[in-house]
């Protein structure tokens, strides 16, 4: 017996576009006119399923619109996210922006820099660089890389930099 994660991770791999379908579809022979339902033979079936017809027709309806809801909600908690990360971006120290200079003129993904300055450890906390490996060169020298979502957003507004 299957058990409830299972469940969960199959009921996520199935694509919405089903569930529009299946809905539609339910809801053409619970809703339609008896005329149409003569025309495609359906109304012997809609007599003698429609007990089950309208509880499916609702399940398929609610998890339509819990789909509908989810998508909704990561739209909003990303549109959310760029904003704060652009105004981090827009806060930035004279000499934070100097270190991020120096990504974009070089076209470099890395920059290596001491594990105690300042500067790249604030850079580091506010989440625009990380540091891409931890082994060290000279002991405490380390190499800083500059996250995706930040050099997009430099490159699409270099002016954030100046």
């Amino acid at each position: 017996m299957p058990n409830f994660s299972d469940i969960v991770d199959a009921y996520r791999k199935l694509p919405t576009s089903l569930f529009v379908a299946i809905t539609f579809l339910l809801a053409m022979i619970l809703f339609s006119p008896h005329s149409w339902t003569e025309k495609l033979n359906l109304s012997e079936f809609r007599a003698n399923y429609g007990a089950w017809l309208g509880p499916a027709f609702l399940l398929v309806t609610a998890i339509l619109v819990s789909r509908l809801f989810t998508f909704f909600s990561e739209r909003i908690i990303g549109f959310q996210k760029n904003r704060e990360r652009l105004e981090k971006l827009k806060t930035l120290t004279s000499d934070e922006k100097g270190y991020l200079k120096i990504f974009l003129e070089n076209d470099t993904s890395t920059i290596s820099r001491e594990i105690s300055d300042g500067v790249i450890c604030s850079l580091e906390s506010k989440r625009i660089v990380y540091r891409s490996s931890n082994l060290s060169s000279h002991w405490k020298t380390f190499p800083y890389s500059l996250y995706p979502w930040a050099r997009k957003a430099l490159k699409k507004q270099p002016e954030l930099l100046n």
